[in-house]
């Protein structure tokens, strides 16, 4: 791998059936504190700021409406 074009940025998004059971895995078990946790009507979210890295996990309601806003359509699983 060259050093001409370092990795800058990691961002890690994951849909989770089990919002709140999964929000406990990361920020209980593995103590990742939250940067953002946010209710968006019927979908959840969290974005934990870990550096150069971001990790993103959404209920289905709400990758649904992040889909529909940057794609048009339904992508992420």
């Amino acid at each position: 791998m060259s050093n001409d074009h370092p990795v800058l940025e990691l961002r890690v998004a994951f849909t989770v059936k089990d919002f709140e059971r999964a929000v406990k895995f990361y920020c209980d078990g593995l103590g990742i504190e939250p940067a953002a946790i946010w209710n968006n009507g019927d979908g959840h979210a969290l974005v934990a700021n870990m550096g150069q890295a971001t990790l993103e996990l959404f209920d289905e309601a709400q990758a649904e409406t992040i889909d529909s806003l940057e794609a048009g359509k339904r992508l992420s699983g």
